[in-house]
């Protein structure tokens, strides 16, 4: 696994969490850390340097991750426990059948869905994640975190991305090819993906006035509105390149 890549959690069940038991935490608490000066201030310096030579840049705010909370269910771990093994055996023998037979989204009833799972949410903003996750001082910043803080990601922006690895029926893999205009890996192959927005739940609030105030927790459906998107779009793609 590449080294700058950690995972925070890993669903229970092959199909996925249900989108209501997928909950969120909107807070201050969760806000990135502010550099003391001048770094914070070279973010701003390193931002205007780069919109005079990339102008189609631009800034926009973004959800930041800072942490996930698994929702354990009292009720099934005893038997999850004693029953692990031959729950193993079963998902493996009925791969094929979930794939043919459910719908994306929906969970086997034979199967527990086990807990929910809570997302600890603040804001950010592009400018900051090229300031920070996407600058060459990516991993001192870590390592400054982790040292003031315990967190390493105290620094960081952190937002948060709908990602997916697409494979099709005949094996292939679906991958795109990033504009050259953009501030992240211009050019280079990626999977589908994106960031849910925090504009889409505050249509009617200006981009720059956008605040943990404003935003209403019914945001969780925007996100799962883009990973309805992201599907169309996916089949979409997968026609193109066939």
């Amino acid at each position: 696994m590449d080294p700058e890549i950690s995972i925070l959690y890993c669903s229970p069940i092959p199909q996925g969490i249900p989108q209501r038991k997928v909950h969120v935490q909107l807070s201050p608490l969760y806000q990135r850390r502010k550099l003391p000066p001048p770094l914070e201030e070279q973010i701003l310096v390193d931002w205007e340097e780069r919109q005079r030579k990339q102008p189609w840049v631009f800034n926009g705010a973004k959800f930041r991750l800072h942490s996930v909370q698994p929702e354990e269910n009292p009720k099934m771990e005893k038997q999850e426990k004693t029953e692990r093994k031959k729950e193993t055996l079963k998902i493996e023998s009925r791969t094929t059948e979930w794939s043919e037979g459910l719908k994306c989204g929906e969970i086997d009833p034979n199967v527990s869905e086990g807990g929910g799972l809570t997302l600890h949410l603040a804001l950010t903003c592009y400018r900051d994640f090229l300031g920070t996750n996407w600058s060459g001082e990516a991993s001192a910043l870590q390592e400054r975190g982790g040292r003031e803080y315990g967190d390493t990601q105290a620094y960081l922006a952190q937002p948060l991305g709908v990602g997916a690895a697409l494979q099709c029926k005949d094996d292939r893999f679906v991958l795109l090819k990033r504009s050259f205009k953009v501030g992240e890996a211009p050019g280079q192959l990626d999977v589908p993906g994106g960031h849910p927005e925090p504009k889409a739940v505050a249509p009617n609030v200006p981009e720059e006035e956008l605040s943990l105030d404003v935003l209403s927790l019914n945001w969780l459906s925007e996100s799962f509105s883009h990973l309805s998107w992201l599907k169309y779009g996916m089949r979409l793609i997968y026609l193109y390149l066939h």
